[in-house]
């Protein structure tokens, strides 16, 4: 490894206050940053209720930055993160995704290694997320390719969660297809995960771009257990901001009661605008601690060698190189399971739901590479 992610470490650093990340959090993310591989892009995960310390890290592995070939080539990481069976179950995955003729090399683009920091002494090993093209995530609704297209994205989906230790069973399988072939029109199945660290059953789908108008009609339709609490008071909140969300769903044999709803905002707003509206309405419900929606402004901003002079890291290119962070996104998630109160913060009547928590946690990007992506420099303003 050449590189470790904590080279990164000064232009991620300065841009995180106490509130969003505080010093022990800071700390056990640095345990990982220094055990990881330079690639071009990760994100850190913090909370942004009161009571919420720990802080996650996720990793973006694609083909372009060599991420799939190192994870496919890792050797020796069990003696730093533990659990070789999981990483086993990685490492199938990238050697599946790698084969030229292998159905996941068209259909998996990146994967995200999702990294559950929670303070304990032993590093764990990662949760993975991998993404979907169009093809697979979307398939037809209507006309004759409907069938043929369905079966080709479910078998597709199949074999990348076998390769992750899960296996669909028949139950499951209906399940999946349901859940593809009642998605609202817009929308599309961009990531499927399996968490390897939590030992969880099943595994979890995000649907992109679901229309905030028939999301409870959607959860209705496929069978979520909790579809007729009145959920409307948080659809109505978040259409103050966006139509859209993607829809997070756990699910086994059958949907599972935890959702989660990813707020981003389309690349024609203005991005410091819109975050800084929405993270308010936020602190004002409690959702947020007003200090974190302060701290959240200082992050986005985008860097090169020329502009930072000789805060730029002395091991990197000095030419052809760029850094940028942006907000990726926000995740509201609602738990039945839980109170209110376990969310972090009250929230006022008009937003709760019938029984159940909501706590909010920002996503903050960072990218490094040779070409800036224009949808960071929309973002990082």
């Amino acid at each position: 490894m050449k590189h470790s992610l904590l080279t990164l470490l000064p232009l991620i650093e300065p841009a995180l206050g106490p509130d969003l990340v505080p010093a022990a959090a800071l700390t056990n993310v640095k345990r990982y940053l220094a055990r990881l591989p330079l690639l071009s892009g990760g994100l850190l995960e913090c909370p942004l209720g009161d009571r919420q310390r720990a802080v996650d890290l996720a990793l973006r592995a694609t083909a372009a930055d060599g991420g799939f070939r190192w994870l496919a080539e890792a050797s020796g990481i069990e003696e730093a993160f533990g659990d070789g069976e999981a990483w086993q179950r990685l490492r199938e995955f990238a050697r599946r995704r790698n084969q030229a003729t292998h159905p996941l090399h068209k259909a998996v683009k990146e994967a995200w290694l999702e990294f559950d920091l929670d303070g304990g002494e032993a590093l764990k090993p990662p949760n993975l997320f991998f993404g979907l093209d169009e093809q697979v995530g979307r398939p037809p609704l209507l006309g004759p390719e409907v069938a043929a297209r369905l079966a080709e994205a479910l078998a597709t989906i199949r074999d990348g969660l076998e390769a992750l230790g899960v296996t669909i069973n028949p139950a499951r399988e209906g399940l999946l297809g349901r859940l593809l072939k009642e998605r609202p029109a817009p929308s599309r199945l961009s990531y499927v995960g399996v968490m390897l660290a939590r030992q969880t059953p099943g595994y979890r789908l995000t649907l992109d771009r679901v229309p905030l108008s028939e999301l409870t009609g959607y959860l209705r339709d496929v069978g979520w257990p909790h579809a007729r609490e009145p959920v409307a008071g948080v659809i109505n909140f978040l259409l103050d901001h966006v139509k859209y969300v993607a829809l997070h769903l756990d699910t086994d044999e059958q949907v599972l009661s935890r959702i989660g709803m990813e707020v981003s905002f389309e690349q024609t707003v203005d991005q410091v605008a819109a975050w800084k509206r929405f993270l308010q309405a936020l602190a004002a419900i409690g959702l947020c601690a007003p200090a974190k929606a302060e701290a959240a402004h200082n992050w986005p901003a985008y860097f090169h060698p020329q502009n930072l002079r000789d805060r730029w890291p002395e091991s990197l290119p000095r030419t052809s190189s760029y850094f940028a962070r942006s907000i990726n996104h926000v995740k509201l998630t609602y738990d039945p399971g839980t109170s209110p109160a376990a969310g972090g913060a009250f929230t006022p009547i008009s937003i709760q739901s019938a029984v159940g928590g909501l706590s909010a946690k920002i996503y903050l990007a960072f990218n490094y590479g040779s070409t800036i992506p224009r949808s960071i420099l929309s973002r990082a303003r």
